[in-house]
């Protein structure tokens, strides 16, 4: 302080001057005379002044109270007073309101100065505007809510679309079936037959859309649950080609252990052999065939499905099982939502497994994934 003086020689010699250290202060400084009535304000900063924009005169002798006008009902309001009644130190974030009404985020720190007999005489308020860092945080927390609540409307939508399309797609792969029979028995229009496969192609296509979208769902609000059973993955294989062979013009063969059982849920399972034929008969038009090699290993089986198409440039190979990454090939026009992996891998490691691939641009690509054969309640 001036002339060597502290703020106490300035308040018990009524000489409280508006210094140049106090002045200086980037905060607002106010002092309060604890021994009046009401702990009148008796000293201000210039600092105060351009928060508030009440001058020096007009703050003089008023509880600071008054910053609050009618908004007294805050619950830092009762955290100060209590702290000013028991005499202690507090500090506080409220609103506060300048002389033109503006309203404004106040930090305020408050501490007792005591006299030599430890009685308090006077209280020291330090405050700082923090509207901006408020206004960011409240901007924040509305955005998350957006966010969450547009979350929950996709989500909504996305199971409500997927159920309702799933019944007439049903219906219409039970038609297409009854055609593919009647076309057997009469062999003699066979742009008829292509036109057949065709539907029944894109009919398996739109079916995968719908499912991985379901499952999707179902991850992201940790609803992906099993039905487990005991059944012969073989035999699951074999159903699931069938209707590939139907519609894809090349061969499909199942190599290795063919009684291997698993207990696990054999319609999610089925699912990923779905995705895996698609993504090999898709990005693999000019491969001679596909092999799904069967391997039990003991405590696990292992399921590959070989292509020998274009491969998978290196790059690639740690963005493939990414949600919404579709493969690129530089001679093919790709449809889909870049799901069909991801679903996939998270069916797999939710049973407990570990899915992977293994792939030599040129040479065609294996993509495979192992199942545990005791199923624990780990990944039940």
């Amino acid at each position: 302080m001036d002339n060597g003086k502290s703020i106490f020689d300035f308040i018990d010699g009524k000489q409280l001057l508006r210094t140049t250290s106090l002045d200086g202060s980037m905060s607002g400084i106010i002092i309060t005379n604890y021994q009046h009535p009401d702990n009148p304000i008796i000293y201000c900063n210039k600092a105060f002044e351009e928060l508030t924009g009440y001058s020096y005169e007009e703050v003089i002798g008023k509880n600071c109270r008054f910053l609050q006008r009618d908004d007294r009902a805050q619950s830092s309001c009762y955290k100060l007073r209590a702290a000013l009644e028991k005499g202690e130190e507090c500090h506080v974030e409220l609103v506060n309101y300048r002389k033109d009404g503006s309203l404004f985020w106040n930090e305020l720190y408050i501490a007792p100065v005591q006299d030599g007999e430890g009685r308090i005489t006077h209280y020291i308020g330090i405050q700082n505007d923090i509207s901006e860092r408020k206004l960011k945080g409240l901007s924040l927390k509305f955005k998350k809510l957006q966010d969450s609540e547009l979350e929950q409307l996709k989500q909504d939508f996305i199971t409500t679309a997927s159920h309702e399309l799933k019944t007439p797609l049903t219906s219409l792969k039970a038609s297409l079936q009854l055609l593919n029979r009647l076309m057997d028995n009469d062999l003699t229009d066979t742009k008829q037959q292509l036109l057949l496969n065709k539907a029944n192609t894109n009919l398996n296509k739109l079916a995968s859309l719908i499912e991985d979208l379901l499952s999707v769902s179902r991850q992201e609000s940790a609803r992906l649950l099993h039905v487990y059973s005991f059944f012969n993955l073989n035999e699951l294989i074999e159903k699931t080609i069938i209707e590939f062979e139907l519609s894809a013009r090349m061969s499909i063969n199942i190599d290795g252990d063919k009684h291997v059982q698993v207990m696990a849920d054999q319609d999610r399972i089925q699912q990923v052999l779905v995705n895996l034929l698609n993504n090999a008969i898709k990005y693999a038009p000019g491969s001679k065939g596909v092999l799904i090699n069967l391997r039990d290993q003991g405590k696990e089986v292992q399921v590959s499905v070989q292509d020998s198409g274009s491969g998978i440039p290196p790059q690639n190979l740690p963005l493939i099982f990414n949600r919404y990454h579709r493969g690129e090939h530089h001679d093919l026009q790709v449809s889909g939502l870049g799901l069909g992996l991801f679903v996939a891998k998270e069916i797999v490691e939710s049973h407990g497994g570990v899915m992977g691939v293994d792939s030599e641009v040129g040479k065609g690509s294996t993509f495979w994934f192992t199942l545990p054969v005791e199923v624990t309640l780990d990944n039940r």
